[in-house]
């Protein structure tokens, strides 16, 4: 009996492993992610210019993940099409283009601003689903742009106020929506062509066509990527190893146990810890109006995820949806 008892209490040990394993994979993406704003920041600081803290970071993640990609997947990787190898390449520069226009808006904006607005991406990917691709979704997910809109204005009378942080807030407000845009084409990209394709294959894939993207524009600017100081590497390795290397898997890895709607929620707590990071280590106050305008934004998103959620839920038993997983 004691045996039985133990077998089943080990098993029981085992099932809230497993389950909770998940959410504790969540938690360490959204929090070493959440970091990634007090390194770009630094990196800046140093005088790194942000085409050099992006391209960095896309070419160290493509080398280092090289040898894995290569060497244990190499069979699927070869046995790609080359539609498959083209969108993943096609989304890899739309992550680039996401990755370069938030790391400017840093520069011009507050944590929290930059943040809130480029994190704003499940309101522009239902906004061209709807005006292109010719979704349809309820009112939950009207309600929700509709209330992520208002926090919009409110954010932007609170950048035209401030002169606090960056040289010009309403630029870095004009690029963080410009990065929340991009990063929409890649999430859509990717939900429609990365079926079939194992996760280090693709992200290799993303990583690499992200790099050479940003190598060219390197090339083309006549950005050096040398003579910068130690610290200035040094803030870059950090952002390369934690929110390039860390975060992407690991919230792909979450994704296996826990619905993807509840990731993509849970992903706007990123907005709360960074600013709190930014407080301590930037001393960054945000102002009276980004607050309220944030928190608006942010509760748009939500209502807009969960009623993207439950749209594509009600419509998925429907024979002629083409709903492809990412």
């Amino acid at each position: 009996m004691k045996s039985v008892a133990a077998s089943r209490t080990q098993s029981g040990f085992l099932a809230s492993v497993i389950y909770w394993r998940g959410y504790i994979a969540l938690a360490i993406a959204i929090t070493v992610g959440s970091m990634a704003a007090v390194f770009i920041r630094n990196a800046q600081a140093e005088d790194v210019p942000s085409l050099m803290i992006v391209a960095f970071r896309l070419i160290v993640a493509s080398v280092l993940l090289t040898p894995l990609a290569w060497g244990q997947y190499r069979h699927a990787l070869v046995t790609l099409s080359r539609k498959q190898i083209f969108y993943a390449a096609l989304a890899g520069v739309w992550l680039a283009l996401h990755f370069i226009s938030m790391t400017m808006a840093f520069e011009n904006a507050s944590v929290l601003v930059t943040n809130v607005l480029s994190l704003s991406s499940p309101l522009w990917v239902a906004l061209i689903e709807v005006s292109i691709l010719g979704a349809i979704f309820g009112r939950k997910v009207w309600y929700g742009i509709s209330v992520a809109i208002l926090g919009g204005v409110v954010i932007a009378l609170a950048g035209a106020q401030s002169v606090e942080f960056g040289a010009n807030p309403l630029t870095g407000i004009g690029l963080a929506i410009f990065a929340a845009i991009t990063h929409s084409f890649y999430l859509i990209i990717g939900r429609k062509f990365r079926a079939g394709i194992l996760l280090i294959p693709y992200i290799w894939i993303l990583f690499t066509a992200g790099a050479i993207s940003m190598l060219t524009a390197i090339v083309v600017t006549k950005t050096p990527m040398v003579g910068y100081s130690a610290n200035g590497f040094l803030w870059m390795i950090l952002l390369t190893l934690s929110a390039q290397l860390m975060t992407h898997p690991l919230l792909n890895y979450a994704l296996k146990y826990i619905p993807a709607t509840v990731v993509s929620v849970a992903g706007q707590s990123v907005i709360v810890l960074s600013s709190i990071f930014a407080f301590f280590a930037l001393g960054e106050v945000p102002n009276a109006l980004q607050i309220p305008g944030s928190l608006l934004i942010m509760i748009g998103v939500v209502l807009v995820t969960k009623g993207q959620a439950s749209s594509r839920f009600a419509v998925s038993t429907t024979p002629n949806f083409d709903r492809s997983k990412g």
